[in-house]
């Protein structure tokens, strides 16, 4: 098996696992004063902005990616309607679109001064 199959293998491995994990944090109840002091929406952001780059990783294009993040993070903000004890936030969705904004376009930024360098090449 090549390396890049085994690349994109894994990652799609990963957008599951990571994406499953979302839906699971977003139906679960919330824990108050669990000492985390970081505002919600960064938490947000840092999240969906790792689910963005983990589909930036897959292949899809930076747009189709920050969609993907967002879109996901929409459905999981209209799943907690459903749920008694969650409620759908329109912010945290803000914060999920601008999470993934800002990892991938770090990530196509990161790539394009490797590529201007030269690092990274075999």
């Amino acid at each position: 098996m090549s390396r890049a199959i085994s690349s994109v293998r894994t990652a799609r491995v990963l957008t599951v696992l990571y994406g499953t994990l979302l839906i699971v944090l977003a139906t679960v109840p919330r824990v108050e004063g669990s000492g985390i002091a970081v505002s919600d929406w960064v938490l947000h952001a840092l999240a969906y902005g790792v689910f963005g780059g983990l589909l930036l990783r897959l292949g899809l294009g930076a747009v189709m990616a920050v969609g993907g993040a967002a879109g996901f993070g929409l459905a999981t903000e209209l799943l907690q309607m459903l749920i008694p004890y969650r409620s759908f936030e329109i912010l945290d969705v803000v914060a999920d679109s601008v999470g993934a904004f800002l990892v991938i376009l770090i990530m196509k930024a990161g790539h394009k001064v490797a590529e201007t360098f030269g690092w990274g090449e075999s």
